[in-house]
Order: C-alpha cells, then structure tokens, then sequence
C-alpha cells in the first residue's frame, strides 16, 4: 500500500496467489521497482481526494497521531523513541510526493529489537524474519553486517507504514500528519476518527497517474534488483 499510494499510483488491480505479500528485503523499494515496470498513465477521471478540514487526533499511551488542514499536500512529521539505548530519539519532516517518496523513504527497512524478536519466533511465529529483510536492533546497535541504509532508517520505515496505513481511507488524504511512537493500530484509529464526523473533512477530486492496465510479475525477473 505505501509504495502504491507514494508512487501516486491510485487505480490499479492487484491479485495475491497466496496467504499474504512477500517480505522481499522488508522495504517498499522491490514493489516500486515493479511499479516502475508495469508504467503509470495519467487518466482523465477524478479520483476521489479527502481535505482535512479541522484537527483530528488519537492518543495511546505515550503515543499520538494527528491530522489537520495542510498548506502542502502531503506534509508529514513524525518522531520515536525507541527502547533500545544505542538508539538516540529521533524526528523527521518531509512533504511526500512520488520523487520525495523514492528517495527518503522507499529503501528503509522494517525493524525490531531483538529480544521481541527472540520471543515471537520462540512461538513458531516471524520465522523468516532474520538481517536480510529486517533491521534487528540490539543493545549495542544494529545486527545487520551492512549497517543502515540511510540515516534515521528506523523512522523513514515507521513514516512509510504511516502512508500505506493512510491509504486504506480509500483516497488521498491532503492535509498535515503529525505522530509520535506511532504504530499501525493508533494510524487506523486515527482514519475512523477523521470519518465519525462529518465536519472533519471534504471530499473533492484530482486528476492523477493511474496503472494503465494490469500486469503481472515474477520477483526473479529482476534479482539483481530485488535482492538489494
């Protein structure tokens, strides 16, 4: 979902011979590769888009996740701490179009701390979970050989789950994002609050680069790539 709705891709048919997605190397960069394959098109039918009209805001913990009327149409800030000592608190800004989206957020990683990790695959569960496709993060540092792939990789990942939590409104959403220590249950609570009301939003329309047609892919076409 967020290398669909960061690309700006918004109509196009997705079909999965199987029980879920494929991890690939844990971040959206293979599917924007592919996206890349099957090319876009601008269409001449509006596509729905959501405007924040006034402030929305869910809290969970020592967490939030906010949604307000924006001058940009994509601006998103978010920050984390995370429970790990090598790990200094982090924050991050970035207004999202598809070359911002490419750029800063596609190649980030999924990540976790190694003791959860320890604990989930002790019950049978996040067996294929390892340094190939996942930043384990111990208390010393990161476990991968290779290191980080950019700079504040573990946020650039929580801010692309944030775009592809968003895009299950079913339309773009313009308007400000602010969070901290997010997660994917607070980012869907926060949709169904923006939706309880009314007055929270004005649904309009945009034009936008769509799949032109439906294409099909096999991961070991391009390995070089999708290993990386």
């Amino acid at each position: 979902m967020a290398a669909l709705a960061g690309c700006g891709v918004h109509n196009v048919l997705v079909e999965v011979d199987g029980p879920e997605l494929p991890a690939l190397d844990g971040s959206a960069d293979p599917f924007v590769f592919l996206l890349d394959c099957a090319g876009a098109v601008t269409q001449d039918a509006a596509r729905p888009t959501i405007r924040v009209s006034r402030p929305v805001r869910v809290e969970a913990d020592e967490g939030f996740v906010e949604l307000a009327p924006g001058t940009h149409a994509r601006e998103m800030v978010l920050s984390f701490e995370f429970p790990a000592p090598a790990l200094a608190p982090e924050a991050l800004s970035l207004t999202i179009t598809p070359e911002v989206f490419r750029r800063d957020l596609a190649r980030a990683r999924k990540f976790t701390l190694i003791q959860e990790l320890a604990e989930l695959q002790a019950a049978g569960l996040a067996l294929g979970c390892g340094v190939e496709n996942t930043i384990i993060v111990e208390e010393s540092g990161v476990r991968n050989p290779a290191g980080l792939r950019m700079p504040n990789e573990y946020l650039r990942h929580q801010l692309l789950d944030v775009i592809g939590d968003l895009a299950l409104a079913g339309a773009a959403i313009r308007g400000r994002f602010v969070g901290h220590q997010t997660n994917h249950s607070l980012n869907n609570r926060l949709l169904y609050t923006l939706f309880a009301d009314a007055g929270n939003w004005v649904s309009t329309g945009e034009l936008s680069a769509v799949t032109e047609k439906p294409a099909t892919f096999v991961a070991a076409s391009a390995p070089d790539r999708l290993a990386s």
